[in-house]
């Protein structure tokens, strides 16, 4: 029963664009962030880039 702090969690356990835990988690290829799959959807109908990166998607 060691559990640590939710500020202890890493930052990769969190949706950058709604900073919550990605729900239905989708990776952003190659640099591997993880986001929402909702958030994605939503970000990718006005931009073509990950959010996190300055490539295309």
């Amino acid at each position: 029963e060691d559990e640590q702090p939710e500020e202890a969690t890493s930052s990769a356990a969190t949706c950058p664009i709604c900073l919550d835990r990605p729900d239905n988690a989708v990776l952003m290829n190659p640099c591997l962030h993880q986001f929402c799959f909702s958030c994605m959807q939503r970000w990718s109908e006005t931009k073509a880039n990950d959010p996190h990166a300055p490539v295309g998607m």
